[in-house]
């Protein structure tokens, strides 16, 4: 599998493993369940970037949201709002280090 645009070797492994795991879960195969576009859903899509910014304070936040994200696997968007969550916790990381 291929990860767009990232560049360090351990989050990729990373986020190439979680793509394998969630993998699983988005077995549909019509084109009414295709996952939508990366913040494309709203007012939903930007909690899932700020509880990822969040989540570097509270950690106890990223457990809770993958768990809540996989109460329906049958749901086509599971990987895209971790992704979401995932891009606000790096955004974080990268603001706090700047400041």
């Amino acid at each position: 599998m291929v990860v767009v645009g990232v560049k360090n070797t351990n989050l990729k492994k990373v986020m190439e493993a979680l793509q394998k795991v969630l993998g699983k879960f988005l077995h549909h195969t019509t084109d009414s369940s295709k996952s939508r576009p990366l913040f494309t859903d709203g007012v939903n899509s930007f909690f899932h970037f700020i509880f990822g910014v969040f989540a570097i304070r509270y950690s106890i936040l990223i457990p809770l949201f993958i768990s809540y994200q996989l109460l329906d696997p049958e749901d086509v968007n599971i990987f895209v709002d971790i992704n979401e969550f995932i891009i606000g916790y790096i955004v974080g990381i990268i603001m706090l280090n700047k400041a």
